[in-house]
Protein backbone atom coordinates (compact mmCIF):
# COMPACT_ATOMS: atom_id res chain seq x y z
CA UNK A 1 0.00 0.00 0.00
CA UNK A 2 2.95 2.46 0.89
CA UNK A 3 4.58 1.63 -2.52
CA UNK A 4 1.41 2.88 -4.24
CA UNK A 5 1.13 6.07 -2.61
CA UNK A 6 4.55 6.51 -3.00
CA UNK A 7 4.32 5.81 -6.95
CA UNK A 8 0.64 8.32 -6.63
CA UNK A 9 2.48 10.93 -4.92
CA UNK A 10 5.51 10.80 -7.57
CA UNK A 11 3.01 10.26 -10.27
CA UNK A 12 1.02 13.88 -9.16
CA UNK A 13 4.32 15.53 -8.55
CA UNK A 14 5.68 15.08 -12.25
CA UNK A 15 2.02 15.90 -13.54
CA UNK A 16 2.29 19.02 -12.14
CA UNK A 17 5.94 19.71 -12.72
CA UNK A 18 5.00 19.58 -16.28
CA UNK A 19 1.65 21.16 -16.47
CA UNK A 20 3.34 24.42 -14.76
CA UNK A 21 6.29 24.31 -17.76
CA UNK A 22 5.79 26.64 -20.68
CA UNK A 23 7.57 26.95 -23.81
CA UNK A 24 8.85 30.85 -25.04
CA UNK A 25 9.50 32.19 -28.52
CA UNK A 26 11.19 34.93 -28.83
CA UNK A 27 12.80 37.50 -31.82
CA UNK A 28 15.94 39.84 -31.04
CA UNK A 29 16.29 42.38 -33.37
CA UNK A 30 19.06 45.75 -33.74
CA UNK A 31 17.18 49.13 -32.33
CA UNK A 32 19.11 50.83 -35.26
CA UNK A 33 19.22 49.22 -38.22
CA UNK A 34 15.94 47.96 -39.85
CA UNK A 35 15.29 44.16 -39.61
CA UNK A 36 18.67 43.02 -38.82
CA UNK A 37 18.64 39.87 -36.56
CA UNK A 38 20.86 38.99 -33.59
CA UNK A 39 22.81 36.72 -33.06
CA UNK A 40 24.37 34.86 -30.02
CA UNK A 41 22.72 37.17 -27.72
CA UNK A 42 21.89 35.54 -24.27
CA UNK A 43 18.18 35.17 -23.34
CA UNK A 44 17.69 34.23 -19.10
CA UNK A 45 14.29 34.04 -17.68
CA UNK A 46 13.61 34.42 -14.05
CA UNK A 47 11.24 34.57 -11.82
CA UNK A 48 11.54 34.77 -8.10
CA UNK A 49 12.02 31.16 -6.07
CA UNK A 50 12.93 29.02 -9.32
CA UNK A 51 15.63 28.16 -11.06
CA UNK A 52 16.69 30.70 -14.17
CA UNK A 53 16.51 29.40 -17.72
CA UNK A 54 19.03 30.28 -20.42
CA UNK A 55 19.35 30.35 -24.50
CA UNK A 56 21.22 31.83 -26.99
CA UNK A 57 19.55 33.61 -30.26
CA UNK A 58 20.73 31.81 -33.62
CA UNK A 59 21.19 33.17 -36.99
CA UNK A 60 17.93 34.30 -37.36
CA UNK A 61 17.41 36.03 -34.14
CA UNK A 62 15.27 33.13 -32.60
CA UNK A 63 15.36 32.06 -28.99
CA UNK A 64 13.61 29.57 -27.48
CA UNK A 65 13.12 28.50 -23.54
CA UNK A 66 11.79 26.03 -22.05
CA UNK A 67 10.72 26.90 -18.56
CA UNK A 68 10.26 24.87 -15.23
CA UNK A 69 7.59 27.08 -14.41
CA UNK A 70 4.64 29.38 -15.25
CA UNK A 71 5.80 32.35 -17.31
CA UNK A 72 3.43 35.55 -16.14
CA UNK A 73 3.49 39.23 -14.82
CA UNK A 74 6.14 38.13 -12.18
CA UNK A 75 8.55 36.49 -14.35
CA UNK A 76 11.34 38.46 -16.04
CA UNK A 77 13.02 37.98 -19.33
CA UNK A 78 16.55 39.59 -19.80
CA UNK A 79 18.79 40.15 -22.92
CA UNK A 80 22.58 39.96 -23.04
CA UNK A 81 24.78 40.72 -26.38
CA UNK A 82 28.06 42.29 -26.26
CA UNK A 83 28.45 45.51 -27.65
CA UNK A 84 24.66 46.17 -26.67
CA UNK A 85 22.77 47.86 -23.65
CA UNK A 86 21.16 44.96 -21.58
CA UNK A 87 17.47 44.92 -21.90
CA UNK A 88 15.27 43.84 -19.20
CA UNK A 89 11.42 43.25 -19.65
CA UNK A 90 8.38 41.75 -17.44
CA UNK A 91 6.47 39.06 -19.47
CA UNK A 92 4.43 37.83 -20.86
CA UNK A 93 6.86 37.37 -23.38
CA UNK A 94 5.93 34.31 -25.63
CA UNK A 95 5.96 35.49 -29.31
CA UNK A 96 7.00 38.95 -28.59
CA UNK A 97 9.77 40.50 -30.99
CA UNK A 98 12.70 42.86 -28.75
CA UNK A 99 15.30 45.32 -30.19
CA UNK A 100 18.21 45.76 -28.26
CA UNK A 101 20.76 49.30 -28.60
CA UNK A 102 23.79 49.28 -29.43
CA UNK A 103 26.15 51.11 -26.28
CA UNK A 104 25.92 54.62 -27.14
CA UNK A 105 29.90 55.79 -27.03
CA UNK A 106 29.05 59.28 -25.51
CA UNK A 107 26.92 59.52 -21.85
CA UNK A 108 25.56 63.02 -23.14
CA UNK A 109 23.42 60.90 -25.78
CA UNK A 110 20.59 58.89 -25.49
CA UNK A 111 17.93 56.58 -27.43
CA UNK A 112 14.39 56.27 -27.61
CA UNK A 113 12.91 52.68 -28.98
CA UNK A 114 9.22 52.48 -29.87
CA UNK A 115 8.00 49.27 -30.11
CA UNK A 116 4.49 47.43 -30.12
CA UNK A 117 2.67 44.70 -31.66
CA UNK A 118 1.22 43.43 -35.00
CA UNK A 119 -1.65 46.48 -35.20
CA UNK A 120 -1.40 48.74 -35.79
CA UNK A 121 1.45 48.50 -38.62
CA UNK A 122 2.90 51.36 -38.12
CA UNK A 123 3.70 53.60 -35.24
CA UNK A 124 5.35 57.10 -36.18
CA UNK A 125 8.13 58.62 -33.77
CA UNK A 126 8.04 62.26 -33.27
CA UNK A 127 10.85 64.29 -31.59
CA UNK A 128 10.54 68.12 -31.83
CA UNK A 129 12.78 70.75 -30.19
CA UNK A 130 14.11 73.71 -31.21
CA UNK A 131 13.98 74.40 -34.41
CA UNK A 132 13.40 70.65 -35.15
CA UNK A 133 10.91 68.21 -36.15
CA UNK A 134 12.04 64.66 -36.58
CA UNK A 135 10.00 62.05 -37.57
CA UNK A 136 9.73 60.14 -41.07
CA UNK A 137 9.55 62.47 -43.52
CA UNK A 138 12.01 64.37 -41.57
CA UNK A 139 14.95 61.97 -40.54
CA UNK A 140 17.59 64.09 -39.82
CA UNK A 141 18.00 66.90 -37.39
CA UNK A 142 21.09 69.04 -35.58
CA UNK A 143 21.58 66.37 -32.66
CA UNK A 144 19.43 63.90 -33.32
CA UNK A 145 18.05 61.32 -35.97
CA UNK A 146 15.75 58.99 -36.78
CA UNK A 147 17.28 55.42 -37.30
CA UNK A 148 14.38 53.05 -37.79
CA UNK A 149 11.22 54.01 -39.40
CA UNK A 150 9.10 50.83 -39.03
CA UNK A 151 5.85 50.60 -41.16
CA UNK A 152 5.09 46.91 -41.06
CA UNK A 153 3.92 46.26 -37.25
CA UNK A 154 6.19 45.46 -34.19
CA UNK A 155 9.41 48.15 -34.46
CA UNK A 156 11.38 49.24 -33.51
CA UNK A 157 11.29 52.76 -34.52
CA UNK A 158 14.08 54.39 -32.73
CA UNK A 159 15.37 57.68 -32.37
CA UNK A 160 18.83 58.43 -31.54
CA UNK A 161 19.79 61.74 -29.87
CA UNK A 162 23.09 62.78 -29.61
CA UNK A 163 23.33 65.35 -27.22
CA UNK A 164 20.87 66.16 -24.68
CA UNK A 165 21.05 69.56 -24.19
CA UNK A 166 19.94 71.39 -27.93
CA UNK A 167 21.40 74.10 -28.81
Amino acid sequence: MKGNIKALILALSAFTCAASAQSINIEVLSATVKDKKIDDATVILQKNGAQSVTARSDAAGRAALNAPFSVDQDSLLIIKKEGYSDLVVKCPCDGMTYAVSPVMKSLDGMRIVLTWGEKPFDLDSHLIYPGNHIYFSHKKGRDANLDVDDTDSFGPETITIDKKAFR
